[in-house]
């Protein structure tokens, strides 16, 4: 059931947990050529056993770090960080990425997923800004605010940075809030407003239909670790599970 419903993101981070492991240095991972740029420390890294969990970098109690979808240029205690996409950044989301990448409801366009998609809607009281910005954008509340901006003006007042690296702050800042406007993110209006003020009861999510031999039946056992669990796909034809056998992941 949690693959079932995981979302992309999601299963893209646990597909790359072993490469995460074998490419991290020194609390930071390296991205491509891109490895000169301004490094900031997230954490101890990935241990050998994988007990750190693949998005270990993520912790907003320690490390404080997720990874860039876009090209940066942000202040962060008090200094200007560049990054590409993929690097190690010192930005929290709600999500592994930052900021969070554009996501498709199809409750709200029904025209949004493909032929060979269905839209699939989940219901529930989903607390907090994911998602519900212009255009399926999550409103940052940390990077679009007064507070942010004055960070910004305090670079620029320093005097110590040129025209360009304050002008590539401000764009960068515009590209995320997806607006030039102070307080205003994805079409939001961040004054008087919080996080837990946003939500909605039900949102849509796009999905393959399962091919011939993806649909998956329970087990007949009826106690144990695995009572009633689904646990293996279904037979296409009859006989004992013939091209049946252990789901394939993700569904």
């Amino acid at each position: 059931e949690y693959w079932a419903l995981a979302t992309p993101a999601v299963r893209r981070a646990r597909s790359l947990q072993g490469s995460e492991a074998a490419r991290a240095v020194g609390g930071r991972t390296l991205s491509k050529a891109e490895s000169n740029l301004s490094k900031v420390w997230c954490g101890p890294g990935e241990r050998y056993n994988g007990a750190a969990g693949a998005m270990w970098y993520a912790n907003p109690y320690t490390a404080g770090c997720s990874k860039a979808s876009m090209p940066l240029t942000y202040v962060f205690d008090g200094k200007v960080h560049t990054a590409v996409e993929g690097d190690l950044i010192k930005m929290t989301c709600d999500n592994w990425q930052c900021p969070v990448p554009k996501v498709v409801d199809c409750y709200r366009d029904r025209s949004a997923c493909a032929a060979d998609e269905w839209c699939m809607v989940i219901t529930h009281e989903k607390w907090g800004a994911w998602a519900m910005g212009k255009d399926g954008h999550t409103p940052n509340f940390d990077q679009c605010g007064q507070a942010y901006n004055e960070e910004i003006e305090a670079i620029e007042a320093k005097g110590n940075v040129n025209n360009a690296t304050v002008d590539a702050l401000k764009a960068t800042r515009d590209a995320i809030c997806g607006s030039s406007t102070v307080g205003v993110a994805n079409g939001i209006q961040l004054h008087g407003m919080s996080e837990d003020s946003l939500w909605k009861p039900s949102h849509g999510r796009c999905v393959k239909y399962r091919l011939e031999g993806q649909s998956c039946i329970p087990t007949l056992a009826t106690t144990g670790s695995f009572a009633n669990a689904f646990v293996r796909r279904a037979p296409t034809e009859t006989g004992h599970y013939p091209k049946g056998g252990t789901m394939e992941r993700p569904l």
